[in-house]
């Protein structure tokens, strides 16, 4: 548990900051008109979730849970498209496809949100900046967007956008989120590990939020400066012609420690210094980490942007 968790643990399990108007929702996404956020969703009350987060949930609370199916067996990218018919999201998506696992999924989903929203409607928590782009992405991680275009799949929300909320801005909030027995214990928070890496096939087709300071990358750099620790290429072999690993598939190194992996992609950095140049993780179990095969650049050469 981390320390603002833990200074947490008796605030009670509200979420985000109660606003009269729920302003700037914004989000470039789609060219979509962003949300007032003021209205009741579907006119769903808030229960009676006050009890502090490391005790039981009172009774209403229980009563809601019962209430919501599990949503959560089979395969997540399995399923059908349906136009978006509901009312929580419907300035993000009205009129739009969405991807649903099976006919009845939208309503069940729905209505978890609705209640999730009444909790955040009430709450004392969040920032406006984790403010503007939380509810976009609750939307989106929920609602994903269909892309139909042979079979049907999930356009999931970006990783990078998703590691950048969850570790910087709102950090505090997120935490504070995963406890709720309406929130975290509902599935309705993005798992940003699950998502696909940033330059996958699968990440091509990614929701992206605007969400700033995302995914650190440059394709001017095609040298690196000094020992490599601002190097934000796409180089992503060894010396030796390995092909790098993912960074999210190691344990050292933390995107909430260094941004630059932010995204689980595979290409050279150098996080913390740690070495003279950019390197990365290979399969190689007998060497583990190389160097990558990027030159310095020269005393001729000049490192656009940096």
């Amino acid at each position: 548990m981390t320390p603002d968790a833990v200074a947490m643990t008796t605030i009670t399990p509200s979420l985000f900051v109660a606003k009269e108007q729920m302003a700037d929702c914004t989000s470039p996404v789609d060219n979509v008109s962003t949300p007032d956020c003021t209205s009741p969703v579907d006119a769903v009350s808030p229960p009676d979730c006050t009890s502090p987060v490391d005790t039981v949930s009172p009774p209403d609370c229980q009563t809601v849970l019962a209430h919501f199916p599990d949503l959560s067996d089979g395969n997540l990218d399995e399923g059908i498209c349906q136009v978006y018919r509901s009312a929580t999201c419907s300035k993000f998506l009205t009129n739009k496809t969405v991807f649903v696992s099976s006919i009845h999924s939208q309503g069940i989903m729905e209505e978890k949100l609705a209640a999730a929203f009444s909790v955040i409607a009430s709450s004392q928590d969040v920032s406006s900046e984790c403010h503007k782009y939380a509810i976009p992405s609750l939307c989106f991680y929920a609602f994903p967007l269909c892309d139909n275009a042979s079979t049907p799949k999930p356009r999931h929300v970006c990783r990078d956008e998703c590691e950048v909320l969850e570790n910087s801005i709102c950090r505090l909030e997120y935490s504070i989120a995963k406890r709720h027995p309406l929130i975290g214990q509902q599935k309705i928070l993005p798992t940003c590990e699950d998502l696909p890496p940033f330059g996958s096939k699968a990440s091509e087709t990614c929701v992206r939020l605007g969400v700033p300071n995302s995914i650190q990358k440059n394709d001017k750099h095609t040298c690196y400066m000094g020992m490599g620790d601002d190097y934000r290429g796409t180089l992503s072999y060894s010396v030796s012609g390995h092909k790098c690993q993912h960074w999210s598939h190691q344990i050292f190194y933390h995107t909430s420690d260094h941004p630059e992996l932010t995204g689980g992609h595979n290409y050279c950095r150098n996080p913390g210094r740690t070495e003279s140049q950019p390197w990365c993780f290979i399969a190689d179990p007998q060497v583990r980490k190389e160097m990558c095969e990027i030159p310095q650049c020269g005393k001729q050469q000049v490192l656009l942007t940096y």
